[in-house]
Protein backbone atom coordinates (compact mmCIF):
# COMPACT_ATOMS: atom_id res chain seq x y z
CA UNK A 1 0.00 0.00 0.00
CA UNK A 2 3.05 2.04 0.18
CA UNK A 3 3.16 5.01 -0.50
CA UNK A 4 -0.67 5.65 -0.04
CA UNK A 5 -2.22 7.09 3.35
CA UNK A 6 -5.41 6.17 2.31
CA UNK A 7 -7.42 3.25 0.68
CA UNK A 8 -11.30 3.66 -0.98
CA UNK A 9 -12.71 0.27 -2.23
CA UNK A 10 -15.98 0.54 -4.18
CA UNK A 11 -18.86 -1.14 -2.51
CA UNK A 12 -20.94 -2.29 -5.40
CA UNK A 13 -20.78 -5.67 -6.34
CA UNK A 14 -19.64 -5.79 -9.76
CA UNK A 15 -18.90 -9.71 -9.96
CA UNK A 16 -15.35 -9.20 -9.05
CA UNK A 17 -13.29 -12.51 -10.39
CA UNK A 18 -10.54 -13.78 -8.81
CA UNK A 19 -12.01 -12.32 -5.42
CA UNK A 20 -10.81 -16.12 -3.37
CA UNK A 21 -7.80 -14.92 -4.13
CA UNK A 22 -7.86 -11.46 -3.11
CA UNK A 23 -9.39 -12.18 1.11
CA UNK A 24 -7.90 -8.85 2.17
CA UNK A 25 -10.29 -7.69 -0.82
CA UNK A 26 -13.21 -9.47 0.34
CA UNK A 27 -13.16 -8.78 4.06
CA UNK A 28 -13.46 -5.06 2.92
CA UNK A 29 -16.40 -5.40 1.03
CA UNK A 30 -17.58 -7.78 4.32
CA UNK A 31 -16.94 -4.42 6.39
CA UNK A 32 -15.38 -6.74 8.16
CA UNK A 33 -12.23 -4.84 10.45
CA UNK A 34 -8.66 -5.65 8.61
CA UNK A 35 -5.94 -4.51 11.34
CA UNK A 36 -3.89 -1.71 10.19
CA UNK A 37 -7.46 -0.29 7.66
CA UNK A 38 -8.87 2.24 9.92
CA UNK A 39 -12.73 3.21 8.51
CA UNK A 40 -13.30 6.86 7.87
CA UNK A 41 -16.80 7.72 8.44
CA UNK A 42 -18.32 9.21 5.48
CA UNK A 43 -20.96 12.74 6.00
CA UNK A 44 -23.26 11.55 3.69
CA UNK A 45 -24.18 8.33 2.14
CA UNK A 46 -21.85 6.64 -0.09
CA UNK A 47 -21.33 3.09 -2.45
CA UNK A 48 -17.68 3.95 -0.90
CA UNK A 49 -15.69 3.18 1.81
CA UNK A 50 -12.56 4.67 3.03
CA UNK A 51 -9.63 3.82 5.11
CA UNK A 52 -6.58 5.46 6.64
CA UNK A 53 -3.74 3.50 6.84
CA UNK A 54 -1.80 3.14 9.63
CA UNK A 55 1.45 1.37 8.95
CA UNK A 56 2.56 0.46 12.23
CA UNK A 57 -1.22 -1.83 12.63
CA UNK A 58 -1.15 -2.53 9.28
CA UNK A 59 -0.49 -7.00 8.46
Amino acid sequence: LAPFDYLAVCLRDFGFPGGEDAPLFAALLRGESVPGLVPVEPDRASSFRLYRIDRAALR
